[in-house]
């Protein structure tokens, strides 16, 4: 899924641990997490050490809401206005 906030939260009690946001594939965000994690080179400190403490088991992946494109958001205010085109 594109365009979302996600969190990667701690498995065993629920917590979010780190939230971010990606507009490219979000499967492929959690992948590029993991990797950067095992290799111990995570931007983000407290993540990287909750994961050395709890384990690729340990942490979970969710999307915490799918999020809208400036482009989606364009075509909303467009439809809206039945008087405006943007087609050339």
């Amino acid at each position: 899924m594109k365009n979302v906030i996600y969190s990667i939260y701690n498995l065993s009690t629920g917590e979010d641990i780190y939230i971010g946001k990606t507009e490219r594939d979000s499967e492929v965000r959690f992948k590029e997490h993991l990797r950067e994690l095992k290799t111990g080179w995570h931007h983000n400190l407290q993540l990287q050490l909750e994961f050395e403490k709890l384990g690729e088991d340990g942490i979970g992946f969710k999307i915490l809401e799918k999020v809208k494109t400036i482009s989606e958001i364009e075509r909303e205010h467009i439809r809206k206005n039945t008087k405006l085109t943007n087609e050339a």
